[in-house]
């Protein structure tokens, strides 16, 4: 489904086309987005063409796979990759068709400077907060804003705030959700000078993430820790970072009254002013005044009187406690890091994509630990929420070894085809028969007495039997071709992702395999790393997906044992095999 953001009534319509299937001139980058200090990954960078509504946002571990039509810039535009306290990138477009097919970015940190701070030693004076509520609070009954599909990524929803010239403390922002169809969304807070005709220079140094999992209601974001003071108008906005889960939609709030808004299709592009209609965007806010009496509170009572009992739901946004990140090493992500919370003791690991997540409070120490390396110490500050490591080669003296020929032997394809019935770690395939303990990749292997007691009664067709086994799997509904289903092992960041492939029984296979009887699954392998699918050329360049059936007892030919080839059932005839048999 395309993303749009769309008002009802006279409004606007914000909508960026998804294509299926080949665009002409279409073109990939990929690279990663680095420190130049730390060398560390950057996570939600953005990056697109300046003014041009093509752009996407890095992933959490800095990497990027941008899919654009060349057809739409010519040699006057510019890449732009910028990130808050970081110094913008540009590259012309002349340029970006000679990168090379992954490169890395390095953001070099801007050094921020800060308003003059006369120190006397007058007597301090106290400061009366007057708390005030500003912005736009009506839930209107015509106006709404959407989000709908997975792209868009780096479009923001900005309204214009209009203040008095008073200095004040920024500190809740509140917004009305109607609908959330996503699982949950990840947007970035933006602030911006309220001065500027578009919104250009924004009035924080530090990212403000939030978490949407309200699934209807008002929803709150703690921006006291960042201590936003303002002087005069400003606006504020919702960025699209990520959207989690299989469904993909968010529809917010739009005030009756009249206000300025703007919008953009995707990361770097260019904004649209709309100078009549307003979100529902309103914020708490506290006076700051110099005086000598003792400190004041004053609340103003006239605040969201237009909400039903049942639209006002109890979901003030808390900040959420905890520390996401990954863990490498030489460039290299590593699994099975041990990272513990000094102060409560938990523990987690780093998975196979080197991710870890664990819950902290402001103050506590975490410590990265993992064998050979040198253990690393972190300190949870109140704007931390993600915490990447880079390890160090821990050198160890060791004492004299005695190397011995004992170590364990790599097995034959005949031993290998013996072995099979027995051991879950074996696969076969065109190529050969191969066990995942000795192989130089990574590889899944699922085993039919591994396939849940729920995937395995229900499951109706490959997708049902792997759902929720896979790491990083995802699907999608093919409708150009006859209502498909095309499985997807990786590069999730991108808008032009290809499909797996499919190898039964031997035979490869470019489309759904929706003549298997999943009752007849024996194993399953999953290859997707590039080293692993190398094999296969680049028609398995986005994963492969190996399927051994109960009546498939084939023999590869590219073995090198003198067994003789078993008599077999053949899971599929020749001729439905050649029904499916890809262009190649």
């Amino acid at each position: 489904m395309a993303p749009k953001f769309e008002f009802n009534g006279n409004l606007w319509t914000w909508l960026v086309f998804m294509f299926h299937g080949i665009i002409i001139g279409q073109t990939v980058i990929k690279g990663t987005v680095t420190d130049t200090d730390t060398g560390l990954p950057l996570p939600y960078v953005n990056i697109g063409f300046v003014e041009r509504g093509l752009g996407i946002v890095s992933e959490e571990d800095g990497t990027f796979n941008f899919s654009f039509d060349s057809t739409l810039l010519t040699e006057n535009d510019t890449l732009k990759i910028s990130s808050l306290a970081y110094k913008e990138y540009r590259i012309p477009y002349t340029e970006v068709l000679r990168l090379p097919k992954f490169f890395e970015v390095k953001l070099e940190p801007e050094i921020i400077s800060l308003n003059e701070v006369v120190l006397t030693a007058d007597k301090r004076k106290r400061r009366n907060k007057t708390e005030k509520m500003v912005g736009y609070s009506n839930v209107g009954k015509s106006k709404i804003g959407s989000w709908e599909g997975k792209g868009a990524l780096g479009g923001e929803l900005v309204t214009k705030i209009y203040v008095s010239k008073k200095k004040r403390q920024l500190n809740t922002f509140y917004f009305y959700i109607l609908e959330n169809k996503s699982d949950s969304l990840l947007v970035r807070i933006n602030i911006y000078d309220g001065k500027t005709i578009v919104p250009e220079r924004k009035l924080i140094s530090k990212n403000i993430f939030y978490t949407i999992k309200t699934k209807k209601g008002k929803v709150g974001v703690d921006l006291r820790p960042y201590n936003i003071i303002v002087h005069d108008d400003f606006s504020i906005g919702i960025e699209l970072i990520k959207s989690y889960g299989n469904e993909h939609g968010l529809i917010v709030a739009g005030d009756d009254r009249p206000g300025v808004s703007f919008r953009r299709y995707a990361s770097q592009g260019n904004w649209k002013r709309h100078p009549k209609d307003a979100l529902t965007y309103f914020l708490s806010t506290s006076l700051l005044e110099e005086s000598e009496d003792e400190e004041k509170v004053q609340f103003d009572e006239n605040v969201i009187t237009t909400y039903s009992t049942d639209e006002l739901l109890p979901s003030i946004g808390k900040k959420i406690d905890v520390v996401n990140g990954f863990v490498f090493k030489g460039g290299e992500k590593v699994k099975g890091v041990n990272v513990q919370n000094l102060s409560s003791k938990e523990v987690v690991t780093t998975d196979e994509n080197g991710r870890y997540s664990i819950r902290v409070k402001v103050g506590d120490q975490l410590e990265f630990s993992y064998p050979s390396m040198q253990s690393e110490l972190r300190k949870v500050l109140e704007t931390t929420f993600f915490i990447n490591v880079a390890f160090e080669e821990h050198v160890l003296e060791l004492d004299e070894v005695t190397v011995t020929s004992s170590g364990k032997k790599k097995r034959t394809q005949e031993e290998l085809f013996r072995d099979y019935d027995v051991d879950k770690d074996i696969i076969k395939t065109s190529f050969g028969i191969y066990s995942r303990d000795s192989e130089g990749y990574d590889m899944q292997i699922l085993d039919e007495s591994e396939f849940s007691t729920g995937a395995k009664n229900g499951a109706t067709n490959l997708v049902n039997l792997l759902r929720g086994q896979i790491t990083g799997f995802a699907t999608r509904d093919n409708e150009i071709f006859g209502g498909t289903i095309d499985i997807y092992l990786r590069q999730s960041g991108s808008t032009n992702r290809k499909p797996a492939i499919y190898e039964v029984d031997g035979h490869m296979v470019s489309a759904f395999p929706n003549f298997i009887d999943v009752s007849q699954v024996k194993r399953i392998a999953v290859l997707s790393g590039m080293a692993a699918v190398a094999k296969y050329g680049s028609i398995g360049n986005a994963g492969v997906i190996i399927i051994n059936t109960k009546s498939g007892n084939f023999l590869p030919t590219n073995g090198n044992t003198e067994i003789k080839k078993p008599e077999t059932v053949k899971a599929i005839s020749e001729e439905e095999a050649r029904l499916n048999w890809p262009d190649f």
